[in-house]
Parts: structure tokens; sequence; C-alpha cells
């Protein structure tokens, strides 16, 4: 659990690299697999949830992440129900990671 104290510019970057460390935990098979058809449905269901904004900073959140770490952290969120994932994806954008297991 990564948690945090700052309040400038610095805390999305420390919650990038948090959200990182959690997704590296995961290991996919192939570095050069594609990712789970269902998991990429179930982060739609998860962006579908958030509000504009929220969405937004999810995409760039993601967007920062290699292959294997967006596989890594889509498979994490994967084992949540939708409530439970848009709450993580809440928790990691808003830079409180406090409430993230």
């Amino acid at each position: 659990m990564l948690e945090l104290k700052l309040v400038s510019g610095e805390q999305l970057k420390l919650v990038i690299e948090g959200a990182r460390l959690e997704a590296r935990e995961v290991k996919p098979e192939r570095d050069d697999a594609m990712i789970d058809p269902a998991h990429l449905a179930h982060f739609f269901s998860v962006q579908t949830m958030l509000r504009p904004e929220e969405a937004l900073a999810t995409s760039e959140l993601a967007a920062g992440f290699s292959a294997m770490e967006l596989r890594a952290w889509l498979a994490e969120l994967g084992k949540l129900n939708v409530a439970q994932a848009v709450q993580h994806v809440r928790v990691l954008v808003a830079g409180n990671t406090e409430a993230v297991s």
C-alpha cells in the first residue's frame, strides 16, 4: 500500500508509480500476450461509472503503463466487481491510496 501525504503536483506522479508497483505484482504469462477481452470489457464498464474527469485521469494513468503493466493492472481490476473497481480507481486518481487494499 502506498500512502501519500503530498498535496503538490508530485502527488499524481506518486500515484502513477504506486499503481505501476501494484500492476507489477501480477505477472502475465508472456510479455507479448494480448489483453484479455474480459478484462478490457470490465475496464470499460468501470470507465462508464466514472465522472468525465475521473475517466480522463484513469485513461492518462493507464497510458503511462507498459503493455505488461497495463495487462497486470487490468487483471487486478478484473478481480473486483465493477463497484469495487470504480472505488479503487477513484481512490487512485484522487491521489489518496490509503483506502486501496
